[in-house]
């Protein structure tokens, strides 16, 4: 069976290829997973602005499959910005981790997002970037998963502990 990518790794690598997108086209981009592994993920890239769609691998019920992630660079005088953007879940309630209105985007998945981009600046030259991040039907698609329940409204919650969905069969339980 085959693994797929977490939402985390499939935002990190469209930011990745909005940023190398600036100086040619990206067709795919490889991204150090929070589990150590290095991956290949296949984007579109160009001009500023990068689309990839989640890779569920063989977990036939990942609500979140063939979902479109949409980053967007601008300039940047120097340092990296993330700016999470419609369709990503916010924190509705203050939790042990969280504060109300913070995007849902756990930290291995933050960081391995900021991995990416640090090195898309290194391959650009580049010294900054502001990127928005974007999940067009994040809303839609959250309202259905766990989200609401653990107070995350308004969008898909960016995960991934390892940057990998297993494969599984909820056939199986």
């Amino acid at each position: 069976l085959k693994r797929g990518f977490s939402t985390g790794t499939t935002a990190a690598a469209c930011c990745k290829a909005a940023i190398l997108s600036t100086l040619q086209p990206v067709e795919s981009v490889e991204v150090t997973i929070p589990c150590g592994l290095t991956v290949t993920v296949p984007v579109a890239g160009a001009a500023g602005r990068a689309e990839c769609r989640k890779y569920a691998g063989d977990y036939p019920s990942d609500a979140t499959a063939g979902i479109l992630v949409v980053a967007e660079y601008a300039a940047k005088a120097v340092g990296l910005e993330l700016i999470p953007g419609e369709g990503i879940g916010r924190f509705v309630r203050t939790t042990p981790r969280h504060f109300t209105g913070e995007a849902a985007i756990s930290i291995p998945a933050r960081d391995c997002i900021f991995a990416a981009m640090e090195e898309a600046l290194t391959e650009t030259g580049l010294v900054g970037a502001q990127v928005v991040l974007s999940i067009p039907d994040g809303a839609r698609v959250g309202a259905s998963t766990l989200n609401p329940k653990v107070g995350i409204e308004g969008g898909i919650s960016i995960l991934g502990t390892t940057g990998l969905v297993e494969p599984w069969d909820d056939h199986l339980t």
